[in-house]
C-alpha cells in the first residue's frame, strides 16, 4: 500500500505529495475493498477556521489525504523548512480524476444549486467524454434529508463521490455520514462545481502561481469576502509566526 509523508503547518497536517503518487495512490484504491477513502483540500481559510474549532482540526487530521490547495500556505511550509512538493488544489483533483481514473469508476456529484450542479456535469461529460457520472444532487438540503441523500449515492455504485457544498460544511457532512456511505473515494472540492458551470471565473495562472488566488476573489466579490481576507485570514501569519517560534 502506498503511503506519504504528513507534514504539520499551524496544525493542519499535509501530505507531502506528488500528482504522479496521488494518481497511483487513488487507483490503488479504487481496486481494493476499502471504503471511503477522504480526501480534503485545506487552504489559509482551513488553518484559520481549524485553530478555533477543535472538531473541524480534528475532522481534516483524520482525513486519509490532506492536499495543500494554496501557494501561500506552500510557501508557509518552506519558511518552516517543511517542504511541500507540490499545490494540488480541489481543481486540479478533480482534473487528475476525470482525465485518469473517469473511465474506470462512478462519480457522483453533490453540491451547488441543482440548475448549476446539471451545468457543472454537463460540463464535465463535455471535457472529458469517457467519464462516469452516475448521479447529481444540489448541496441545498436539510439535515433530515441525509439519510436519503446517502441512499442515492451508494444505490447508484458510486465509486468517487465528489462533495462541493463549500467549507465548513462539506468536511463536517462527510464527517458524519462516512460511515453510512459506501464508496471508495470521497473528495471534498469547495466551489468547483461554480466554476465549472461558469458561475464564477478561476484567477489567472500568474495568480495562481504565486498566490493571489485570493486577491482575484476579492476583487470578483468585495462585499462577500472582504472581511474574511482583510481581516479574518491575517491571523494566518501569527499562526505562521507562533509556529514557528515554536520549532
Amino acid at each position: 500500500m502506498l503511503t506519504t509523508k504528513k507534514i504539520n503547518i499551524c496544525g493542519v497536517n499535509f501530505d507531502n505529495i506528488s500528482r504522479s503518487k496521488l494518481r497511483n495512490i487513488l487507483r490503488e484504491r479504487l481496486k481494493g475493498s476499502a471504503q471511503n477513502y477522504f480526501i480534503v483540500t485545506p487552504n489559509v481559510d482551513f488553518i484559520v477556521r481549524d485553530n478555533s474549532d477543535i472538531n473541524f482540526r480534528n475532522i481534516l487530521n483524520r482525513a486519509d489525504l490532506s492536499l495543500c490547495d494554496s501557494a501561500i500556505v506552500r510557501n508557509a511550509g518552506f519558511f518552516l523548512g517543511k517542504n511541500i512538493k507540490e499545490k494540488i488544489t480541489g481543481w486540479d483533483l478533480l482534473e487528475l480524476i476525470c482525465a485518469n481514473l473517469g473511465m474506470e469508476s462512478n462519480c457522483f456529484i453533490l453540491g451547488a444549486t441543482q440548475e448549476v450542479v446539471k451545468i457543472s456535469t454537463n460540463k464535465l461529460e463535455q471535457f472529458y467524454p469517457d467519464v462516469r457520472i452516475v448521479g447529481f444532487h444540489h448541496g441545498y438540503f436539510e439535515k433530515n434529508e441525509d439519510g436519503e441523500i446517502v441512499t442515492m449515492i451508494n444505490s447508484a455504485n458510486t465509486d468517487i463521490l465528489i462533495v462541493a457544498m463549500g467549507s465548513p460544511r462539506q468536511e463536517l457532512w462527510v464527517d458524519e455520514n462516512k460511515k453510512f456511505l459506501k464508496t471508495k473515494i470521497i473528495i471534498c472540492v469547495g466551489g468547483i462545481i461554480d466554476l465549472l458551470a461558469g458561475k464564477a471565473k478561476r484567477a489567472p495562472v500568474w495568480m495562481q502561481g504565486i498566490g493571489l488566488e485570493w486577491f482575484w476573489r476579492l476583487i470578483k466579490e468585495p462585499k462577500r469576502l472582504w472581511k474574511r481576507y482583510l481581516i479574518d485570514d491575517m491571523k494566518f501569519f501569527y499562526l505562521l509566526l507562533k509556529d514557528w517560534a515554536g520549532k
